[in-house]
């Protein structure tokens, strides 16, 4: 007298480890590094035979998609500040399905959606094993790969709207690389959170392109680095929406400077990015007769300082979003792991139109 539904997970689950055994050669593969440097030498893509093993309060994860961001590469590198034990495993966001719980774990159950809760835990596998809390939970009426992107840039976009300027409806806000994860993310959350968004965009081959997707994002104006600088356009943003009391940065050198200029006085500058690996460079005057704040915002930091319940209602806020159709993610391009070379070249690339993504899984 089994009971119908009971039968069927355990047939579910004879057929995941039967595919364990016999569906492909391998249990897990997963993209490691041993040593730093360029990613597409140092790392390797290593396969395995077996099921990892989980302790009383581990949890056994399948990846299901991993994006990669700069962050990754820089980690590889050896040139960003979290540094995971050598032999590592690559990335650093990702989304999988909790396989298995071992006997004292509490807080997710098997089948649940989760990411990991900081950096360095290694997304760039197909199987992984996490301390319980290691790993936070996710609504699973979401889109998985739209969730593997939801840690680091969306939540850095919200963040910096929400944590150095006391914002209201009909304020500005002026940002740099605009078409980046980030600005994709601040364009579309003023929109939401009724904002004014000015984008300054480097000047490209495709420019009305590119004006018109931040435009259809939500942009209330889009324009050029060397626009920004005229005294005309500065006068025509003050007029239409009011000076930008807050500034976000992620490239530095004569692009923060541009940003700078078009502040009222008493804002907030933010930096949390260097594209342009070019210093900020600030002039004496906005400390002095403009009273600009310059600080920074790294979302590692964050999730450090803040607790687990902190860190559920902002993915439980963005997900509303998500699910009103009021936020939307970069496009995509999906590779496996086994493609890495050429997904990381094209993650590299210039003015890269879409975000890539392993699919792993």
């Amino acid at each position: 007298s089994h009971h119908p539904a009971m039968a069927q997970l355990f047939t579910a689950r004879a057929l995941v480890s039967h595919a364990w055994r016999y569906g492909s050669r391998f249990a897990s593969t997963c993209l490691r590094y041993t040593q730093h440097g360029n990613p597409r030498t140092v790392l390797s893509l290593v396969r395995s035979d077996d099921v990892p093993q989980i302790g009383a309060s581990q949890i056994l994860v399948r990846m299901i998609a991993s994006p990669i961001n700069p962050a990754d590469i820089n980690q590889i590198e050896g040139v960003y500040p979290v540094k995971p034990p050598l032999p590592a495993i690559g990335g650093n966001e990702g989304v999988g399905r909790v396989e298995q719980i071992g006997a004292d774990v509490r807080s997710v159950n098997v089948g649940d959606l989760v990411f990991p809760a900081s950096q360095g835990w290694g997304t760039w596998t197909t199987l992984g094993v996490a301390n319980e809390g290691e790993m936070v939970r996710l609504p699973s009426d979401v889109d998985p790969l739209h969730l593997s992107m939801l840690a680091v840039n969306p939540c850095t976009a919200l963040r910096m709207l929400r944590d150095f300027v006391p914002l209201k409806q009909g304020d500005s806000v002026v940002l740099n690389a605009p078409l980046s994860g980030v600005g994709q993310a601040v364009i579309q959350l003023c929109r939401v959170l009724g904002l004014h968004s000015i984008c300054i965009l480097r000047t490209r081959a495709n420019l009305d392109e590119a004006k018109n997707q931040l435009t259809s994002l939500g942009a209330s104006m889009v324009i050029t680095e060397e626009a920004s600088r005229s005294p005309t356009v500065k006068d025509g943003i003050k007029k239409s929406y009011g000076l930008p009391k807050l500034g976000l940065n992620a490239v530095g050198g004569q692009s923060c400077t541009n940003v700078m200029r078009l502040l009222a006085p008493g804002s907030t500058l933010v930096t949390y990015g260097g594209m342009s690996k070019e210093p900020v460079t600030i002039p004496t005057s906005a400390f002095i007769f403009s009273d600009i704040r310059f600080v920074g915002f790294w979302m590692a930091q964050w999730y450090k300082r803040h607790t687990l319940e902190e860190r559920q209602a902002m993915n439980s806020e963005l997900c509303e979003y998500i699910r009103k159709g009021s936020f939307t993610f970069p496009a995509v391009e999906t590779h496996r792991l086994e493609d890495y070379e050429a997904a990381l070249a094209k993650a590299a690339a210039p003015f890269a139109a879409k975000k890539q993504l392993f699919l792993l899984n």
